[in-house]
């Protein structure tokens, strides 16, 4: 019997490696790094150890109406992975300037460390996976209502733009109704040097009724003439104050004129 039979990942971990804050007075430096190794066996290529991460977070406020954020990763090319600038002018509105994620919908707007599963849906991965972009962004935050609007390249994960097109996303979530969060979303623009129109448009839930939770979303999209969306419903239950039971259905079609390619995933955890 062969030993490599299949690619098999059999070190992978996440070391935090600790974490200061200095302030002085108003001004606060915070910083925090990690990093994941891998140790790989592959029957195709040599066996190595790997660090897939190596990041660093730099963020802080410099006065009550100004604060950034800095994430490099010293194992990619750009190092950055994150960089902005907020400025606050009052209490609900903030500015951002520089490069950020999209704000498209609930599950891209969660950072992975705060994912209910080890894997994100298919419908995310697809559509928007981990992009970053440069831009500029308006948001405000009131008590019952809060949206984002941003002015960007449109070019995921690239430092420069690749067409005189640029793309315009918001997001809006309503939050009237105690423990229940609504939200639409939307992206219009254009992709690569042909400009390709690109359009997408969600709607999100969100709701919380005593150890009881339900998420959910819905995505469409048109790129490049090609029709595609998808969806999940993810109900869990606190069982306790440490353990949660998650069940999470979601669907896939990459190309509404194509029935071979749709894909339905059931999760537990």
């Amino acid at each position: 019997m062969k030993r490599y039979i299949i690619l098999l990942i059999i070190l992978l971990f996440a070391v935090s490696a600790g974490a200061f804050e200095v302030n002085l007075e108003k001004e606060s430096i915070n910083v925090s790094a990690y990093i994941q190794t891998r140790y790989t066996i592959s029957p195709s290529s040599t066996d190595q150890f790997t660090v897939p991460r190596l990041r660093s977070d730099i963020w802080g406020n410099v006065t009550e109406n100004f604060a950034y954020l800095v994430e490099l990763d010293a194992t990619t090319s750009p190092a950055l992975i994150y960089g902005w600038i907020d400025v606050l002018p009052n209490k609900v509105t903030k500015i951002r300037f520089g490069r950020f994620y999209y704000p498209f919908g609930l599950e891209y707007t969660t950072p992975p460390s705060r994912f209910d599963t080890i894997n994100p849906t298919l419908t995310l991965w697809n559509l928007l996976g981990f992009s970053r972009d440069n831009g500029v962004q308006l948001s405000q935050n009131f008590n019952s209502f809060k949206y984002a609007l941003a002015f960007m390249n449109g070019a995921d994960n690239q430092t420069s733009d690749d067409n005189e097109g640029k793309d315009i996303f918001g997001r809006f979530v309503y939050q009237g109704i105690k423990d229940l969060d609504v939200g639409l979303s939307f992206q219009v623009g254009k992709v690569g040097t042909t400009e390709a129109d690109c359009q997408r448009i969600g709607a999100e839930l969100s709701y919380v009724w005593g150890n009881f939770g339900l998420k959910s979303e819905y995505i469409r999209a048109t790129d490049n003439n090609i029709k595609k969306w998808g969806w999940y419903v993810q109900p869990s239950l606190w069982v306790n104050s440490s353990l949660q039971g998650v069940v999470r259905f979601e669907y896939w079609d990459p190309n509404t004129q194509t029935a071979a390619n749709r894909q339905t995933i059931t999760t537990l955890g």
